[in-house]
Formats: structure tokens, C-alpha cells, sequence
């Protein structure tokens, strides 16, 4: 099934010129705790695949431990195919690396629960395992790349949820 990339019209621009599609009026999922989502958020009799895989990427935003982003990978089929057709078509739009740029891991992790949401309500407007396998190859790549110095250590936005006092305090 070939699927295009849906676009909202409006594109934004980061520091390290990668070009990603806005996400204004889309749900920001890094915002919402990985507990909830985990222990909470969802019943697990319900598409108990998607469900797994979304514990992964919980148990990652947790931990920041990549192998559990690479359990995610896997729990959705771990075929690498469809995600090099959707980076192919991401190279159409944008431009063939414009992803290694760096983009921040927020924004990785938004779209990727957006995507985990759309396959769990069974959305086939696009590719959505596709899209959430190359969301996941991002942020791998980002934290992989942020720790060696490769790219700015503020594209990893994320909160260290095991340690509180160093979450930001007061803002929205």
C-alpha cells in the first residue's frame, strides 16, 4: 500500500535546519505522563500488540533506556521496510537527511503516540506503522547523537521523570 504523508500546509524550521510539519493543533503526547499512560491510560485486552508497544515507548520515556525503544520496534513488527519507504517519501518532501538535522525529542515522542493512537483506533489514512518506526529511529538516533556531542544536548527536552526536582517547576 503506497501512502502519501499527510501535511498540514505549515512547516517548521529548528535551529539545526531540520524541517518538520507543525505541530500546532496536534496533541502533545510528551506532556503526558509515562505512568499514567503505562499503569493507567489503557485497557490491556484491547489490541494487546499496539499495547505492548506503547509500554515500550512509556518504559523508555521513564528510563530513557534505548532498548526499550528497539522492544517497541520489534512489539510493531520490526520490519524495516515500510519505514525506508516512509523516510523515502520524507526525503521527497524535505530532503534526503533533513531528519539527522535534529529535531527535538518531545516532538519525536508527540508524534510517535500520535501515530500509536492512530493504529490503536485503527486510523488508515496513512501509514502509521511506518511514521511510528521512524519516529522511534529518531529518537535513537537523537539521544545516541546528543550524547556524543554531535548535536545541541537541548534537543533532548525531555524530563528525567526519576528524578523530579530536575523537571521544570511552574510552567505549562
Amino acid at each position: 500500500m503506497v501512502m502519501e504523508i499527510k501535511s498540514s500546509g505549515s512547516e517548521q524550521k529548528f535551529s539545526t535546519g531540520a524541517v518538520r510539519d507543525t505541530a500546532e493543533g496536534k496533541p502533545q503526547w510528551s506532556l503526558v505522563s509515562p505512568y499514567f499512560i503505562q499503569k493507567v491510560g489503557f485497557k490491556p485486552q484491547i489490541q494487546e500488540g499496539i499495547i505492548s508497544t506503547i509500554n515500550c515507548v512509556c518504559l523508555y520515556q521513564q528510563s530513557k533506556n534505548i532498548e526499550r525503544l528497539a522492544e517497541a520496534f520489534y512489539s510493531l513488527d520490526g520490519k524495516y521496510e515500510d519505514m525506508i519507504h516512509w523516510l523515502e517519501l520524507g526525503a521527497q518532501r524535505y530532503s534526503r537527511y533533513n531528519w539527522a538535522k535534529g529535531i527535538s525529542i518531545s516532538r519525536c515522542l508527540d508524534s510517535l503516540h500520535r501515530h500509536l493512537q492512530a493504529i490503536r483506533n485503527g486510523l488508515d489514512d496513512e501509514d502509521h506503522k511506518a511514521a511510528a518506526k521512524c519516529n522511534i529511529m529518531f529518537i535513537v538516533h537523537y539521544s545516541t547523537v546528543i550524547r556524543l556531542g554531535y548535536l545541541p544536548k537541548e534537543l533532548d527536552d525531555m524530563p528525567d521523570f526519576f528524578n523530579i526536582e530536575n523537571m521544570e517547576k511552574g510552567k505549562e
